[in-house]
């Protein structure tokens, strides 16, 4: 059995989602230890806008996946063969030719 190929707007929405623990985990991680270093300070200040954000890009992709046709997001990263000539005409009758 041939699986689908998945649509590119859920692949999207799955690189975001690992963004988005990677980056809530280190936000949350923020709160224990040296608080001055660097990265807390910078999580401190532009961490709720970065989680915002990337929240925000993974419910946008999910709902493209589950609008855009599976046909349209596809042919981007799986364009199709072209057809046999043969199989979409049809069968070809040898008695016609008179």
């Amino acid at each position: 059995m041939q699986r689908s190929p998945v649509s590119v707007w859920f692949r999207l929405a799955g690189l975001a989602a690992a963004l988005f623990c990677v980056t809530a985990t280190a936000w949350a991680a923020a709160g224990v230890g040296d608080q001055n270093h660097p990265l807390k300070r910078w999580l401190g200040r532009y961490g709720l806008a970065l989680v915002a954000v990337e929240a925000a890009v993974v419910v946008a992709a999910t709902v493209l996946g589950m609008i855009v046709p599976e046909t349209e997001a596809t042919t981007i990263a799986h364009p199709e063969e072209p057809a046999d000539e043969g199989a979409t005409e049809g069968p070809r009758s040898e008695s016609s030719a008179t």
